[in-house]
């Protein structure tokens, strides 16, 4: 049973809160940045305006606030001694002179304006003027005209800093005249020292592995490791351990995902497949498995080439020696996978292109084996193999990607000009379209099939848009996908597939969704003037 007891009478409250720094000495990475910083104040040279840039969460508003209490605190400048009233107000937030306003939400030109209005006023409690603006990149542009004239010409008792995640897009006028330091992802080490002291501190237990995980799912942020790791101490009550992360955060174990990459080299779709959909299903984040495997793969070529455990991030030499691919098969496959990982803001279901990079690293590995034999050895010598494996183990037989589909001959791939795709959708059949639609989803059960599985699963990622009995064209998110699908040596598997799943056998014709628009637009422009081709005969097909 859950002890929800433990959780309820635990001392902390927000760790990130809690244990924010209250000095230099306590913020976590940023090393030359503090330093600089540091200088800059014993040698009395402070700029009246900085700009602090970097990645979510690594340090930027802590710092602009540890810096104004360096520059108020009562004993001087440098100090931040955190007990004279400057530095307490500056703890509390609401000291007197320092002024912090989040951009994101407050962008207008009279937000600024009212700023401004204040910065001629003589500071009150401390030495300086000091205004924290983030997420600055939000300012409209009236704003950051308004900002820029009390930038060209800022009294000595005011200073600025500036904070922001997308420095691309703050102004060039604005860039010119501050002081620019950017932040960089804290290492992970910085971040399991700080979680230890945290977890010490507040006497709960913890696997540093568990702590490794959790440096790798902050990705070089200090807040999100410390908000993961608030939640695997309330989850876990008064432990941190590594499976209590991967069920919390829906992660795969290091096992789990050297079984995926296992039945990859095997070529054993349907066991992949069945895993994969199996994780996806209980809460498994489908990118940071795809990150993942990138990893695994990039520490077995680390430890191929050095054997050296020291180097290896997520394996230990146990699990890398069990995976024993050969570098063509590893740098393939990475090639593979970041190519892949690029694409994912380009799909509208992250799964069902996690899938297909399954069935491309399996496909692309079968296809290598069969160029390098020769045809006669693939006829009398890969057929009785696999006839081997129907006999000893059916079951449980690794699924062989038909070659067919992957085949792909530049100068045998089905293209349509612009007016025969117009000539196309002049003879499209809505009512046809919209039960094709309704049936749609059916092709994801052939993505498994040994004959029909690359094109189903081709398919099921596409989107119908214009429908007869002669031809379908659909839009496809990939190039990749689209050239596979559009070649005429596999038309005929394709056109089998729809024959079987939707009783109509059109030829398919993919397209991006840049050229479909672009086709779509051109329609309703002809058909604005009355100017619509009458259907004739459909070539080439």
């Amino acid at each position: 049973m859950f002890n929800w007891f433990i959780i309820l009478n635990m001392s902390y409250q927000s760790f990130y809160r809690t244990y924010r720094p209250q000095k230099f000495d306590d913020v976590v990475g940023q090393k030359s940045i503090i330093r600089t910083l540091r200088n800059s104040l014993a040698n009395n040279k402070i700029g009246h305006a900085y700009l602090f840039c970097g990645p979510h969460g690594t340090g930027k508003t802590t710092l602009a606030r540890l810096f104004a209490k360096a520059l108020n605190c009562h004993e001087g400048l440098g100090h931040e001694c955190g007990v004279c009233d400057s530095c307490i107000a500056i703890m509390n937030g609401n000291h007197p002179d320092v002024f912090e306003l989040d951009a994101a939400s407050n962008s207008g030109v009279d937000n600024i304006r009212e700023l401004i209005d204040q910065v001629r006023y003589e500071p009150i409690l401390g030495k300086y003027k000091i205004y924290i603006i983030d997420e600055v990149h939000s300012m409209t542009n009236s704003a950051f005209n308004a900002l820029l004239k009390t930038l060209e010409e800022p009294p000595e008792h005011v200073v600025f800093i500036l904070a922001t995640t997308e420095p691309q897009k703050v102004l060039p006028t604005i860039l010119s005249r501050v002081q620019r330091y950017d932040f960089s992802k804290i290492s992970e080490d910085d971040l399991i020292m700080n979680m230890k002291n945290i977890l010490e501190k507040e006497n709960v237990e913890y696997s540093v592995d568990a702590l490794k995980l959790i440096a790798r799912l902050a990705e070089g942020g200090a807040r999100d490791s410390l908000s993961i790791l608030e939640q695997a101490v309330s989850y876990g009550g008064n432990k941190v351990l590594v499976q209590d992360v991967e069920t919390l955060f829906g992660l795969l174990s290091v096992k789990e995902k050297i079984e995926i990459i296992d039945k990859i080299h095997q070529k054993d779709l349907i066991g992949v497949l069945s895993i994969a959909k199996k994780k996806y299903l209980n809460g498994a984040d489908i990118i940071r498995l795809h990150d993942d495997l990138i990893n695994i793969y990039k520490d077995l070529l680390i430890y191929n080439s050095t054997k050296n455990e020291a180097l290896l991030t997520v394996l230990n030499s146990s699990e890398a020696k069990f995976l024993s691919l050969s570098p063509e098969e590893i740098i393939r496959n990475i090639d593979s996978l970041a190519e892949s990982r690029r694409q994912y803001r380009l799909v509208n279901n992250s799964f069902d292109h996690f899938e297909l990079t399954l069935i491309k690293l399996i496909s692309t590995s079968e296809n290598r084996k069969v160029e390098v034999a020769p045809k006669v050895v693939k006829e009398e010598k890969v057929q009785p193999e696999r006839k081997i494996e129907e006999k000893t183990n059916i079951s449980e037989k690794p699924f062989k990607v038909e070659e067919k589909p992957e085949v792909i001959d530049d100068k045998e791939v089905l293209h349509f000009n612009d007016d025969e795709v117009i000539n196309i959708m002049v003879q499209g059949d809505k009512d046809l379209k919209e039960d094709l639609i309704k049936k749609w989803v059916l092709l994801k059960e052939y993505r498994s099939d040994e004959k029909y599985g690359v094109a189903a699963s081709y398919l099921s990622s596409s989107t119908p848009r214009v429908v007869n009995r002669s031809v379908i064209i659909v839009e496809a998110p990939l190039l990749n996908y689209i050239n596979k699908m559009n070649s005429n040596a596999t038309r005929t598997v394709y056109q089998e597939l729809m024959s079987i799943v939707f009783n109509i056998s059109p030829v398919v014709y993919a397209l991006t969704p840049e050229d479909f628009i672009k086709s779509v637009i051109m329609f309703r422009q002809l058909n604005q003037v009355h100017m619509l081709p009458k259907p004739k005969k459909i070539e080439k097909i």
